[in-house]
């Protein structure tokens, strides 16, 4: 697996975010370093962008999100983890969108902002 997670990061010319010191990048938002940090420990699930959101100076918002690489066969883990987070009272419709790109590729309205960007 980490020769085809190497050989993805080198095709999207992307860094290895499971060897990332995201200890020492100041850039990174504090209210999510450490999950960012534990999800990179993993052997099956990685970050390439995230945001906690953010107020803004017009009294906009952006949305928190991540984008994960995640390997195929672990999709219906990390799928299970994410909708174990969602409050089954909670009817209403969000603005908030799942999008699954790979094998998956189906797109629907959910409470959390995740991009599964890649499977491998």
């Amino acid at each position: 697996m980490k020769a085809n997670f190497k050989e993805f990061l080198n095709k999207i010319d992307f860094n290895d975010p499971s060897e990332y010191d995201f200890d020492s990048d100041k850039t990174i938002d504090e209210n999510i370093k450490e999950t960012l940090k534990n999800i990179n420990k993993s052997s099956w699930c990685w970050t390439l962008f995230s945001c906690e959101g953010h107020n803004h100076d017009d009294n906009s918002q952006s949305l928190p999100y991540f984008v994960f690489i995640v390997k195929k066969k672990c999709i219906p883990v990390l799928l299970n983890i994410l909708f174990n987070t969602l409050n089954p009272a909670i009817n209403a419709p969000s603005s908030y969108i799942v999008i699954l790109f790979g094998p998956l590729t189906v797109s629907l309205k959910s409470l959390l902002n995740i991009n599964l960007l890649a499977s491998l």
